[in-house]
């Protein structure tokens, strides 16, 4: 998935030797995430997403597991079948995620390199502050219906943002959004409530999301930035 080799079911690699391998377009938006530990091993993630829906484009196809089902803890409120939806969008998007840095612990300290179309980022930071945003990405960028009301944000995607940095950049994209809203005669809503239905299910989403981590290939040490960060609220954008 991220041209990488990741741990699967049983601890065994999957050889991605042969694998197909889909094409991306030459105007994608790349971020790429590039960590470098202490023992001196790196761990490089390509992310891709279309230049115009802002959709995450895998490089290789998603097949999924028996924890990325749409059925294994679905989240309440979640207007997805499994009839026509097998797995669920977010759980599929960040399957490769797990299986790489299933192994690893949140305390571990990386130099964290970001590469983007605009600009290079770099941070000496603890593992989870960088998956944190990858995270952030994926989650909202995965097809799952109720985080692509966040997606726009992925566009001017700040790794390591902190809470000042991302409760601003949500109101200015609300705000932003309502000023388009005016501008084609449609309702202004300036207060800015989001409404019960969206907050219940974002929240039940987010607070589901552990269970699902039963069925992860290998056996989660508790303290791994996945069961952690998935388990959150705070992921950033």
């Amino acid at each position: 998935m991220f041209q990488i080799k990741a741990f699967w079911k049983k601890g065994k690699k999957k050889d991605e030797e042969g694998a197909s391998q889909r094409p991306i377009p030459e105007d994608a938006l790349f971020i790429h995430y590039l960590f470098r530990f202490e023992d001196e091993t790196e761990q490089e993630i390509k992310i891709y997403l279309d230049p115009v829906t802002l959709q995450y484009l895998p490089q290789h196809p998603l097949t999924g597991d028996e924890w990325t089902r749409l059925g294994h803890h679905q989240c309440e409120g979640c207007p997805l079948d499994a009839e026509h939806h097998p797995n669920c969008p977010l759980a599929l998007s960040v399957e490769g995620l797990v299986n790489v840095f299933l192994e690893k612990f949140s305390y571990e300290t990386a130099e964290i390199t970001v590469q983007t179309n605009e600009r290079t980022y770099f941070k000496d930071t603890t593992m989870q502050k960088g998956l944190s945003s990858i995270l952030g990405l994926l989650m909202v960028s995965s097809g799952c219906p109720v985080m692509d009301k966040l997606r726009p944000m992925v566009r001017l995607h700040l790794p390591f943002a902190s809470v000042l940095e991302t409760t601003f950049r949500t109101t200015s994209t609300y705000l932003l959004g309502q000023f388009f809203l005016q501008k084609k005669a449609r309702p202004l809503i300036l207060p800015l409530k989001v409404s019960s239905k969206y907050t219940n299910t974002s929240t039940w989403s987010i607070m589901e999301w552990p269970k699902k981590s039963d069925q992860w290939p290998v056996k989660t040490p508790a303290s791994t930035p996945l069961s952690t960060l998935i388990s959150s609220p705070r992921t950033y954008l």
